[in-house]
């Protein structure tokens, strides 16, 4: 994820108001195959209001996904901007933007589009994020917006068109949104987003168990290790220390490992160390094994 770099006049940048904002879950039923669900999420609006105009990306000839979490957009007053969206808090991917053109069925919604990495996780925290108007190299507006989940488009049977899909809603100032195939009002809201939300300091992982037996007979043990992720990146690679001996390599993280335990009788320190995927390490865990090995 790309975030903005805002100087020190981004502290007096107004809140920004969303014109149009419509939940548009990606539909399974729409894929190649539709038993695999569908996590990715769409924020379809037709406007960004800040600064005393209204902004929206240059039409394209067709659609187009724009990756790295900034869009180059356009004010009605003649003036250029970029957007930037990050994920702050909860269970969402990078957001690369979906624009589409006037001649496509959304008619021209612009907006990012998010996918759930933990449809689990999404039931108890919903999904936030940050968007960051910059004109000039100022940052002029600020906002968040959620992805909540929501019950009734996630429990829906498989006749819904919403079925097996992301399961959630977008909100807005704490205003939920409609899908893109819920009745669309006379006039149009528009919602002014919530206040700009300060992203958590990123914190690394930590080693929560080490499971190995107690005491073996036999040199291969089987070692399972868990773990949580702080903030700052998922769980991705793990490295075991035996004694004072070198750390092993960086591996990926699995369900458990075959460890080999020095020859002879003596209780051996087995260390563990978690990786994220920032590069983040956790704090060196350590469980004690008793090995009467010949």
């Amino acid at each position: 994820m790309l975030a903005a770099a805002v100087c020190a006049s981004s502290a007096a940048a107004e809140t920004m108001s969303i014109v149009d904002p419509v939940t548009d879950n990606y539909k399974a039923s729409f894929n190649a195959d539709p038993s695999v669900r569908e996590l990715r999420t769409w924020f379809s609006i037709r406007a960004i209001s800040a600064a005393g105009t209204t902004w929206a990306p240059t039409e394209p000839g067709e659609i187009q996904i724009v990756e790295g979490g900034t869009v180059a957009v356009h004010g009605a007053d003649g003036r250029d901007a970029s957007l930037t969206a990050r994920t702050v808090s909860g269970p969402f991917g990078g957001q690369p933007f979906r624009v589409d053109p006037f001649e496509a069925e959304s008619k021209g919604r612009w907006g990012m589009l998010a996918t759930v990495t933990d449809p689990a996780t999404l039931q108890t925290t919903p999904a936030v994020v940050a968007l960051t108007l910059v004109v000039g190299g100022n940052a002029v507006a600020t906002g968040t917006v959620q992805y909540r989940y929501d019950a009734a488009l996630a429990n829906v049977g498989s006749g819904n068109i919403e079925y097996n899909g992301p399961g959630g809603r977008w909100w807005v100032g704490g205003v939920a949104t409609r899908t893109n195939w819920e009745p669309a009002p006379a006039s149009p809201p528009t919602l002014v987003a919530s206040t700009a939300a300060a992203q958590p300091e990123a914190s690394p992982p930590r080693v929560v168990g080490i499971t190995l037996p107690f005491v073996t007979a036999k040199r291969l043990v089987t070692l399972r290790v868990r773990g949580r992720a702080g903030n700052g990146g998922r769980i991705s690679l793990v490295r075991v220390r035996i004694d004072g001996r070198s750390w092993g390599r960086w591996i990926r993280v699995r369900a458990s490992y075959s460890l080999t335990l020095p020859r002879g009788t003596a209780t051996h320190a087995v260390r563990v160390q978690l990786r994220d995927t920032a590069g983040r390490a956790s704090a060196v865990a350590v469980r004690r094994i008793r090995c009467t090995c010949g």
